[in-house]
């Protein structure tokens, strides 16, 4: 883009050099071919705007501004066998624990049931419409054994992307659409979702960038206490050999022995939000975040307590600052008891040339997310500012995933919360009256 611009100022000085006579032609390149071109007499004045500026959008580099609350679907309203809240049945899948995944893909949303998949239930995947939650069709697998599929995310463009295992190999597919066929990135010859020592959850992985072009794919490595997590670039399309490790710095083997981390941006050496179970599980203060640079120190942490400010009043709700998580955070929030439960689950959103941090957690009686500032300072707009009820102490968590449309200038957010269902949300990049 910045090539483009100053080929327009360079453009725009022979433009007005030039005299009313002369038929010189003005040839504008994009990506080495012509984009416009122009008889120079012919044009009386060269306009220069910010990208998106021009039709209503905020500029390149000033991220979103106003977030709508989309569709809502539980658990069974999805298609699930069970109940809600009914926790008398004896298979637990039936009161909503399902270690889901779930992903973009396009105009629909893939949902990985993970407590399905295994025995190749005909729940294991569903695809659901976006914007409704209606459902969609099927997800087109190819020759892939569903029961090889451990996790799926998307990509910064809204393509679904899913860590297949075989043996000690993991190999990444990625869908435009659900109907049309997987595509392979390549393989690695290590498994990226290790279920460490059999118990629940634990893996987790992000795509950073454009899965068909360069992106970068991080996942959970083995339990450490330095925190480490494998990288592995994507190269036009195609995957490494070989892959990096990340260490955070902070352990991944203490407390529910989960840790994630979400690189900022898609560049080579980008700073990362960490979300990681610290302490007790259960209890008050286990959800810790911090931001590093790629070099491993810690730039931000998110405040321990949210007070809010000091002119609030206490007792009148009306009167807090939406800005501050009081109304549902207590101390930095709760990771649930059972062992690789996903919280505190994280992930960055670079939107419209701005990074912000999107964190899932909440009590033990409470689902909770919020869009922070990449300093993890403040939250960024009230309707995100997200709680929801149920009974969490003992379920696999959440998951998040999202994708910026940069044609459409809005970002789409999907939140899935254990037990009880997928929560979605659009981000809007548009010039406010």
């Amino acid at each position: 883009m910045k090539k483009v611009f100053i080929l327009l100022f360079v453009l725009a000085g022979i433009a007005f050099s030039a005299t009313a006579q002369e038929s010189k032609t003005i040839y504008i390149m994009k990506n080495g071919t012509v984009d416009f071109q122009s008889v120079v007499s012919e044009i009386d004045s060269i306009i220069f705007y910010a990208p998106g500026a021009e039709e209503g959008f905020l500029p390149y580099g000033e991220g979103f501004n106003d977030a709508e609350i989309g569709a809502s679907k539980t658990f069974v309203e999805l298609g699930y066998p069970g109940e809600l809240e009914n926790w008398e049945f004896e298979d637990t899948r039936q009161y909503g624990d399902l270690w889901m995944f779930h992903a973009y893909c396009g105009d629909n949303i893939v949902l990985l049931a993970r407590r399905y998949s295994d025995d190749a239930s005909s729940h294991g995947i569903k695809v659901v419409n976006k914007n409704t939650l209606a459902d969609a069709g099927a997800l087109n697998l190819g020759s892939i054994n569903i029961s090889d599929i451990k996790m799926v995310s998307s990509d910064y463009k809204g393509r679904c992307v899913a860590a297949v295992v075989t043996g000690n190999e993991t190999e990444f597919f990625y869908w435009t659409s659900t109907s049309g066929a997987p595509v392979s990135v390549g393989k690695i010859n290590v498994n990226m979702a290790t279920n460490h020592n059999n118990v629940t959850p634990h893996a987790n992985f992000q795509v950073s960038g454009d899965i068909t072009g360069n992106a970068w794919i991080t996942a959970l490595g083995p339990l450490s206490s330095n925190g480490d997590h494998y990288r592995v670039k994507v190269t036009a399309g195609k995957l490494a050999t070989s892959h990096s490790i990340i260490s955070t710095g902070y352990s991944s083997a203490d407390c529910t022995w989960f840790q994630m981390i979400s690189p900022l941006d898609a560049s080579n050496e980008p700073s990362y939000v960490i979300g990681d179970a610290e302490g007790n599980s259960n209890q008050a203060n286990s959800v810790h975040c911090y931001v590093n640079d790629f070099a491993g120190l810690t730039q931000h942490i998110m405040p321990a307590y949210w007070q809010g400010n000091p002119n609030d009043d206490d007792d009148d709700p009306a009167s807090w600052d939406p800005n501050f998580l009081r109304r549902w955070w207590v101390g930095t929030g709760f990771v649930p008891a059972r062992s690789g439960a996903r919280a505190p689950v994280v992930t960055a959103l670079p939107i419209n040339g701005k990074s912000y941090v999107v964190v899932v957690g909440g009590t033990a009686w409470y689902h909770a997310a919020t869009v922070l500032n990449s300093d993890l300072s403040l939250t960024y707009i009230d309707n995100l500012n997200i709680a929801e009820p149920m009974n969490r102490g003992w379920s696999y968590g959440a998951w998040a995933d999202w994708y910026y449309d940069d044609v459409k200038h809005e970002a789409y957010l999907a939140l899935w919360f254990g037990r009880l269902g997928l929560f979605t949300y659009k981000l809007t990049c548009k010039q406010l009256d």
